[in-house]
């Protein structure tokens, strides 16, 4: 429901891009099944939510970690965009 509401709010996008749009229908299908299998270990071993949130919030980080300094990280240093932080600090903080 949320992918093909975005679909319709995006479509008259001056700058639609299909790539981006696939990979956002992606990442919803990722998180669903995320939830769902969530749902079922919760379901199965007696998880309240929170200790459910406890044992998946560091394999969840350690993931984006990854990524983003594979996918992120040799950008951001070629580009420089840690410098932008220093002068901001303020708002990185509040961030």
């Amino acid at each position: 429901l949320i992918c093909v509401g975005t679909s319709v709010a995006s479509a008259g996008e001056a700058h639609f891009n299909l790539t981006g749009m696939l990979i956002m229908c992606a990442a919803e299908t990722a998180e669903a099944t995320r939830l769902v299998l969530t749902q079922k270990l919760l379901t199965n071993l007696k998880f309240p939510a929170m200790e459910g949130l406890y044992y998946m919030a560091p394999i969840c980080t350690f993931w984006m970690f990854g990524l983003a300094s594979v996918l992120e990280l040799p950008r951001a240093l070629r580009e420089d965009a840690f410098s932008l932080v220093a002068p901001n600090s303020r708002l990185f903080g509040l961030a």
